[in-house]
């Protein structure tokens, strides 16, 4: 069943628009701020497109497949401010262009002065559960970023995928300090060995999807609630593709990728928003954006605590359907 079939047939009731005021207003002026401070037009450089692919395009976090088939691509480049852009497109494409604007804006927001690098590749590989076996990197990633650049290689969510990595370059989010390697979860990698879990990618994930509904639409807030009820539904189908009945199962969830981190986590973030936001509040009260590494611990244990019996409650009624799509997209709203 697809989630638009589901959304159909069992979320009945429309959006009451009684959003509650304490997050709202917070996220209201995040969102005034992206509104006010769009790069709608801008003037650009043709530049060579010369970089070390194969210091650019390695690592785990891209697939193969994908590898070889950014081998066989042709880039062109542009230099806007102290931002290089590298794509497979042509210049007037317009999802490389939401990308230049939303780059530009967000480093007017955050005070970006380093020099940003935004590597494209618009490759149609989706982002499919897998029919056997490990889900892993081919079915999840689409980015990969250092303090130096950001890699988006599928056009498939690229926006929002492109705000995820720019989130991680520009440094402000917990970092590596907020990995926890000691958890009751039943995460391995592909060796089988316990997996560290990455609260940073939970972080990062659930503001990249609350900065690209802003990005996407002033009336912001209807599409956040799209996306809480998204991700309950993709997080209890990848819970049933390895076996889970409920919640409290402890099957082994294999994977080479962040699966519980960018899926589960983030729903359990998304669907407690007003005490997550507040948190970030208190953490930062000038800009929720940029995290205080400070407090990596308390996020972590804020994030247990959402874990609760209605949390719960609501993945167990999704595994009742036991009839799933096979995206496994992370955002529902996408250009």
């Amino acid at each position: 069943m697809s989630y638009n079939h589901y959304k159909k047939l069992y979320l009945l009731e429309k959006y009451k628009n009684n959003f509650s005021g304490g997050s709202y207003n917070i996220l209201d002026k995040l969102n005034d701020t992206i509104q006010s401070n769009y790069i709608h037009n801008y003037q650009f450089e043709i530049i060579n497109p010369e970089f070390d692919r194969d210091d650019i395009f390695y690592g785990p976090f891209i697939a193969p497949v994908i590898k070889d088939y950014i081998k066989h691509q042709t880039f062109s480049s542009i230099l806007v401010d102290n931002t290089k852009f590298y794509t497979t497109t042509p210049l007037n494409d317009n999802i490389f262009k939401e990308l230049v604007r939303r780059t530009l804006t967000l480093n007017k927001i955050l005070n970006i002065t380093k020099q940003v690098q935004v590597f494209y590749i618009d490759s149609p590989f989706e982002k499919i559960l897998p029919d056997y076996g490990p889900i892993k990197t081919i079915n999840v990633n689409s980015g990969v970023s250092t303090n130096y650049y950001s890699v988006v290689y599928r056009k498939e969510e690229a926006p929002k995928v492109l705000v995820h990595e720019l989130l991680h370059q520009y440094e402000v989010d917990c970092n590596s300090a907020c990995n926890v390697y000691e958890h009751n979860f039943n995460l391995k990698d592909n060796q089988k060995h316990k997996k560290k879990l990455l609260i940073n990618e939970s972080l990062v994930e659930s503001l990249a999807t609350i900065i690209n509904c802003m990005f996407m639409n002033k009336d912001y807030k209807k599409l956040i609630e799209d996306e809480k009820q998204f991700i309950l539904y993709q997080s209890a189908k990848i819970l049933n593709y390895y076996g889970y009945k409920n919640y409290d199962d402890q099957h082994i969830i294999v994977s080479d990728t962040s699966l519980f981190e960018y899926y589960l986590f983030k729903a359990v973030i998304l669907n407690n928003l007003d005490e997550f936001i507040d948190f970030l509040n208190k953490n930062n009260p000038v800009n929720i954006l940029k995290f205080d590494r400070t407090k990596n611990k308390q996020l972590y244990n804020k994030i247990i605590s959402f874990i609760n019996q209605n949390f719960k409650n609501k993945i167990n009624n999704l595994l009742k359907l036991n009839n799933f799509d096979k995206t496994m997209r992370m955002t529902k709203n996408i250009m």
